[in-house]
């Protein structure tokens, strides 16, 4: 039973990890339309720094929710709002 849940855990951070490889390479084609390119570079170590620091501060505030109600809801609405921001991240004309 517990593996049956540990694979759909590994499959949401999968999915989680292909999405973001698929957006990191558009991220220079993005910039250019919003940044001179002497600061592209700047831009995406910027936006890499600022991922990496609101991944930091969530991880406990997303571990306690998820010690209060359940971790597979937690990862439900987590993998629902990545879903939302692929979608957008796509309507938004930037593909």
């Amino acid at each position: 039973m517990h593996r049956n849940f540990l694979w759909i855990i590994v499959g949401i951070v999968l999915m989680n990890g292909i999405g973001m490889t698929v957006v990191f390479p558009l991220l220079p084609f993005l910039l250019g339309n919003y940044l001179p390119a002497s600061q592209i570079v700047v831009g995406m170590s910027a936006l890499a720094s600022v991922f990496a620091a609101c991944t930091f501060l969530a991880a406990p505030i997303f571990w306690a929710l998820s010690d209060r109600y359940s971790r597979k809801k937690i990862l439900i609405i987590s993998l629902l709002g990545s879903v939302i921001g692929y979608i957008l991240f796509g309507i938004g004309g930037a593909l």
